[in-house]
């Protein structure tokens, strides 16, 4: 995928046309963007030096004024884990600027699921808002003020949930709105607020009335799309895939949420060791994306609030190209998925190593 330079917005464009509002009018008490950038970071580490250290790199320069960091611990009878912990743990400890820090180290090892998920609750325990990195998701520079400008004009408005530093729609970049609305929730770099995380429930409660009305598919207006999701609701519903973010995504799709999402990708996931969905590796779509910047300072926004069904449709193109090459769904399809779906659950977390 060819890299697409940040297209600027003439400044006599008029704020008004087409419904855009121009970030370069500030409205009264709107902060500038050394201010927005200044967002608390959570990171969530495991066992990966090498990429942690990439990751951590691009916080460093971020500054963020509190960084909160959670690791899981070491899992028994795996040969070398506790050095690679360990290591993983001190490439975190040189924090060379001016920043309140907080550990959550575990000497057990939960498993992604409950390791990933009580890091985030024991953040917004403490935070009201703020951006979450894993350690497989090295972010563009301008990811930060872009988290900050979103939570700040969001805050207050529930039907937005999450704010994404991934662009999977794949689309070239054009003039237009600077983020769109979707109905997916990446997870691979992202920020949300204490009010939407409150609403996560890590058992799926209302998943079953939810399956009997079709509410996937009400909300997914992409048969394929929906049928997968349903299949990886149902087996984290049942306990058959160790994770957190399925339970992320059914919480949006529960409540009709939508997650903004940047025109032009801010996040590569260089996390390959440990990748078990089809397709994740130096060939997958999604995988190590070319990261571009987000013009913070010519910010256009959307004219409403509204998902973008178009964007919605390519995302789905991109996740099911990447699950089901064939792009068809038939019992034999939906047979490996569910197998794979097991053996997911099996091995261990989409992003840590197996």
């Amino acid at each position: 995928m060819p890299s697409y330079p940040v297209i600027p917005f003439p400044q006599e464009r008029d704020a008004a046309e087409n419904g855009w509002h121009r970030r370069k009018v500030l409205a009264l008490g709107e902060p500038m963007a050394d201010d927005i950038s200044k967002v608390p970071v959570l990171f969530i580490i495991f066992n990966r030096p090498d990429t942690t250290a990439q990751v951590f790199e691009a916080i460093r320069r971020a500054r963020p004024p509190r960084l909160y960091v959670a690791a899981d611990g070491p899992r028994a009878g795996r040969e070398g884990e506790i050095e690679k912990c360990a290591l993983t743990r001190q490439i975190t400890e040189s924090v060379d600027w001016p920043c309140e820090v907080r550990r959550l180290y575990r000497d057990e090892n939960l498993g992604c699921g409950k390791a990933v998920s009580s890091a985030i609750t024991w953040y917004f325990e403490n935070e009201e808002e703020g951006i979450i990195l894993e350690d497989d998701c090295v972010p563009d520079p301008s990811f930060f003020p872009y988290c900050g400008a979103m939570l700040e004009r969001y805050r207050n408005d529930d039907r937005v949930m999450m704010v994404a530093g991934s662009d999977y729609s794949l689309r070239p970049r054009v003039k237009g709105p600077s983020y769109y609305f979707a109905t997916y929730f990446p997870i691979w770099g992202w920020a949300t607020w204490r009010r939407a995380w409150n609403n996560y429930d890590f058992r799926m409660a209302a998943w079953p009335e939810f399956k009997r009305r079709k509410g996937v598919r009400k909300v997914v207006r992409d048969t394929t799309m929906a049928r997968w999701l349903e299949d990886c609701f149902e087996q984290t519903y049942r306990g058959g895939i160790d994770t957190w973010d399925y339970q992320w995504a059914f919480t949006g799709l529960l409540g009709g949420k939508l997650s903004v999402c940047p025109n032009g990708n801010l996040i590569s996931n260089i996390g390959y060791v440990g990748a078990h969905m089809k397709g994740d590796g130096p060939d997958s779509v999604l995988m190590n994306l070319p990261r571009h910047r987000f013009d913070i300072d010519n910010m256009v926004h959307p004219a409403k609030v509204s998902t973008d069904r178009a964007a919605d449709r390519a995302i789905y193109r991109a996740v099911m190209k990447d699950v089901n090459p064939r792009g068809i769904i038939s019992v034999a399809d939906r047979f490996v998925w569910r197998v794979w779906l097991k053996v997911r659950g099996e091995k261990g977390p989409l992003h840590k190593p197996a």
